[in-house]
């Protein structure tokens, strides 16, 4: 094995993230958006972080469309990480007890924060 090659890892074919939440920043678009979709392949339950609403309910449909899975696995909010009020209503909106409880997993797949 070369240096730089790693074995080929295989997913378990019972592997699924059932009782799963995970939260994914970019989810609008490219690799959030397939990491999304790949997410609720396999049964769990996202919540699409994202700058813009539009964008990320259309991209919601298509992962539904594209899934076949139910639209409670799916969970639009707003968020701008580049903005502290953006993130401090997005956490306060996703602790209401009708949206989560706890989450397993974030994904922060952000390709464009510019810091200033």
């Amino acid at each position: 094995m070369n240096l730089f090659e790693l074995p080929l890892l295989r997913a378990s074919a019972k592997a699924t993230f059932t009782r799963c939440t995970v939260i994914v920043t970019g989810a609008n678009s490219g690799i959030g958006k397939a990491t999304a979709a790949g997410i609720v392949k396999l049964q769990g339950r996202v919540i699409m972080a994202c700058r813009d609403l539009r964008r990320a309910e259309e991209a919601a449909r298509e992962i539904l469309q594209e899934t076949g899975s139910d639209r409670s696995q799916l969970i639009v909010k707003q968020l701008d990480l580049a903005s502290l009020t953006s993130v401090h209503t997005f956490c306060r909106d996703i602790i209401k007890p009708n949206v989560i409880k706890k989450f397993s997993i974030f994904i922060n797949d952000l390709a464009n924060l510019k810091c200033v």
